[in-house]
């Protein structure tokens, strides 16, 4: 395996492709499926550039649907081809007696988070008017019915949900294609959500940014494809991808603001 592909990521994301590597490694060895936890699209970038580099194993990933932002990524012999039921995926479904819910996505997270679960056991979170749709790993669901009785101050029952009963939401984006001067947190923050750079600095230092949901607070902290921008008060930005450098020496970047 090659170990050079660490020059192209950020440092802390070292540890991350250390797994990655053992993942590969441990299927290409042994000839069994390495099942991972919920990975980001950050995370499902750096695997997949990763695991590209073995010819005798394949990659696959699923988040419960198509359009999933956070998925589980199996790594199989190359001539496997596994199926949904390998990913060991669950699904439940969250109510409030049959009335419009009192609460959104971050509380059903929190509550979540609350019992000690950690957000790699937990996929999407869908939340309509009426019900919130969780995709977890299939060991957490017993934890979760016995543990899981509110929502805020809102009691629940949580019950089981089959794959086909899942429903989803696709968020609406707007896409934005911009030359930037740098691909600093503030620069791509600025011109994301439409500010000025030292009102995005200013955020930043105030700890009010998250990169692929981790509070920075240094304005130069890099940035790179598929990160998942967050600004409280501001919502979210994705860098879908960032091209070639223009005649001025700047970046195209490809952003995508959640409306």
């Amino acid at each position: 395996m090659v170990r050079n592909e660490f020059a192209h990521f950020r440092k802390e994301e070292h540890p991350f492709i250390e797994r990655c590597l053992d993942w590969v490694e441990r299927t290409r060895l042994s000839h069994k499926y390495s099942l991972t936890p919920f990975l980001d699209p950050r995370q499902q970038y750096i695997l997949e550039t990763i695991a590209n580099q073995e010819i005798e194993t394949k990659l696959y990933f699923d988040g419960g649907y198509l359009e999933a932002e956070r998925k589980r990524a199996l790594i199989v012999p190359e001539y496997a081809v596994p199926g949904e039921d390998d990913f060991m995926l669950a699904f439940m479904e969250i109510t409030s007696g049959g009335n419009q819910l009192p609460w959104k996505h971050k509380d059903v997270l929190g509550s979540m988070l609350g019992l000690g679960i950690r957000r790699d056991q937990l996929g999407d979170i869908t939340t309509s008017s009426y019900h919130s749709h969780i995709i977890l790993t299939q060991e957490m669901v017993e934890y979760v019915s016995a543990h899981l009785s509110h929502v805020g101050s809102h009691r629940v029952m949580p019950e089981p949900l089959g794959r086909d009963q899942l429903k989803v939401s696709i968020p609406e984006v707007k896409e934005r294609q911009s030359s930037v001067a740098s691909l600093r947190a503030d620069t791509i923050v600025a011109e994301g959500f439409g500010i000025s750079r030292s009102k995005s600095s200013q955020l930043i230092r105030a700890q009010k940014c998250r990169i692929n949901w981790k509070t920075i607070d240094s304005p130069s902290y890099p940035i790179a494809p598929l990160d998942m921008i967050s600004l409280t008060g501001f919502g979210r930005v994705k860098v879908e991808s960032i091209g070639g450098i223009t005649k001025k020496d700047r970046r195209w970047v490809n952003l995508l603001r959640y409306i």
